[in-house]
This record gives C-alpha cells, sequence and structure tokens, in this order.
C-alpha cells in the first residue's frame, strides 16, 4: 500500500512543518494526535504481533474523535520510511524531547560535575 494521493500534500506539510518546531502534536496512549478547528489528525505505529513486521497508522478524525478515515502502511510499503520519519519526529515534538535536550544542556554547561551521586 502506499499513501492515498488525496494526503500526499497534506503529509509533506506537516512533516515540514514538524521538523521546523510549528505542529503542536499531543501525546495520547501511545497515538500522536494534532488538534485542529474541525478535525483531528492521530499517527500511531508498531510491529504487528502476527508477522512482527512494522506498521504506521493515520487517522483523519471529526471534531469530536470520531473517525472520518484511517489507513496503515507496513514497513516495505512504498512510503513506510517516509510515515515513520513522521511518526518519530511528531512524537519527539510531542514528548517535547527538543527543549527537554535543550535544558539538559544547559544545565550541563551550568556544572562542574554531572549527575546525580544518588543511584
Amino acid at each position: 500500500m502506499s499513501i492515498p494521493s488525496d494526503y500526499y500534500e497534506l503529509l509533506r506539510d506537516l512533516s515540514e512543518r514538524t521538523d521546523k518546531g510549528e505542529v503542536n502534536w499531543k501525546f495520547e496512549r501511545l497515538i500522536i494526535e494534532l488538534a485542529l478547528d474541525e478535525e483531528r489528525i492521530a499517527i500511531w505505529a508498531g510491529t504487528d504481533e502476527r508477522t512482527e513486521e512494522g506498521f504506521v497508522s493515520f487517522a483523519l478524525k471529526d471534531k469530536h474523535g470520531e473517525t472520518l478515515d484511517t489507513w496503515y502502511l507496513d514497513a516495505g510499503d512504498k512510503d513506510y520510511d517516509f510515515m515513520n520519519r513522521l511518526y518519530l519526529a511528531a512524537k519527539r515534538r510531542a514528548l517535547g524531547i527538543p527543549n527537554r535536550l535543550t535544558r539538559i544542556r544547559e544545565s550541563m554547561a551550568k556544572r562542574g560535575i554531572i549527575g546525580d551521586d544518588e543511584r
């Protein structure tokens, strides 16, 4: 399977804006979501328990969370790598990884010895 053609431009734009830190992704129970005015976008990924093959799933929902459209890509599908990169970038943003890394670097710059010795 590949990305449905009417989603390409939207996903390309989301990917570019996610990389720039311009998308407010949220992490909700293993699903990465983006809430817009009237719609929600959800992306999640994992491994198929029967085949152990990776997958990335996508859902378009209405503002109440009802699924309007959904599709998925398996590892090896044409657009899997692109969608997996988008999922991972969105997850990093949703978890605040770039900001956390900045705080860690700032903290390290202020200290002589790094890390707690209470472990």
